[in-house]
């Protein structure tokens, strides 16, 4: 709902597993290197992320609930949903980045587009 371009990417955070957000999350990633959460019940536009200058390719979540989010600019990024900030950036990746999460850890991936 509202995107301006393409959705590449989508996730859900359940409910009750961040307190700020009850209904849990729906998050898109987007073309314009956007990452836009919305209410799952009242699918309200809650906030926007920004900080990729390319298409959000892959979404993911740590344990402690942080958003991962990899991009065709090559970067991938961790944002606390809480704050609504990037709290690490790893670049330079020659091509755009597929992230996973794992119980221990992230591992970055990088595919071509």
């Amino acid at each position: 709902p509202g995107q301006q371009h393409w959705v590449l990417a989508l996730t859900s955070l359940p409910p009750g597993a961040v307190s700020a957000y009850p209904h849990g999350l729906l998050v898109t990633g987007s073309q314009d290197g956007l990452i836009t959460a919305y209410d799952p019940v009242t699918i309200d536009k809650l906030f926007t992320l920004s900080g990729h200058s390319q298409g959000v390719i892959s979404l993911s979540w740590t344990t402690s609930h942080h958003l991962l989010s990899g991009a065709k600019d090559g970067s991938a990024r961790e944002w606390d949903i809480t704050t609504q900030q990037c709290v690490y950036v790893m670049g330079g990746q020659e091509n755009g980045v597929v992230v996973a999460g794992l119980p221990d850890g992230v591992i970055f991936d990088q595919v071509l587009i």
